[in-house]
């Protein structure tokens, strides 16, 4: 039994340590088990969508913020440098999810927290992280700067 529970510890030691982005000429912010960054090109949720997933393709995706944690390191490290997009996205009239495209796998997530806006959501279908830390539902056609994640939680 003991040799099972230290085989477990090592496993998990490996897998944990295994979890850090391949390339690093990127600027990574780590949150605990979440590394996010951010891209210096303003482009469209959908083109944001798409470079997010080429950084560390079958790993990384547009951002999701799920913890205040998250959310005030973000604030303090990317907030500074503009308006970004997140991987919310509306799917339904009044349905906000993250949506999560790793290894061609299409996912959608609850919203675990939000930090909207007075007044939003609206109508609009991509939601941006604001340099005040607030979000705010955009035209996906918009161009705003991609804010991206590599969550190993």
């Amino acid at each position: 039994m003991i040799h099972l529970a230290i085989f477990f510890m090592v496993c998990v030691g490996m897998a944990e340590a295994a979890c850090y982005p391949e390339d690093f000429s990127k600027p990574w912010v780590r949150v605990e088990g979440v590394w996010y960054t951010r891209l210096p090109v303003a482009v469209t949720w959908y083109d944001a969508e798409e470079r997010c997933r080429s950084i560390e393709p079958g790993r990384s995706t547009l951002a999701s913020i799920r913890y205040p944690r998250e959310q005030n390191r973000l604030m303090q490290d990317v907030g500074h440098y503009g308006d970004h997009w997140t991987g919310a996205v509306r799917v339904a009239d009044k349905l906000i999810y993250w949506f999560k495209n790793i290894k061609n796998i299409k996912v959608l997530e609850d919203l675990t927290m939000t930090h909207w806006k007075p007044g939003q959501p609206d109508g609009n279908q991509c939601v941006v992280f604001h340099s005040d830390g607030n979000w705010e539902a955009h035209y996906c056609t918009n161009n705003n700067f991609p804010l991206c994640e590599l969550r190993c939680t």
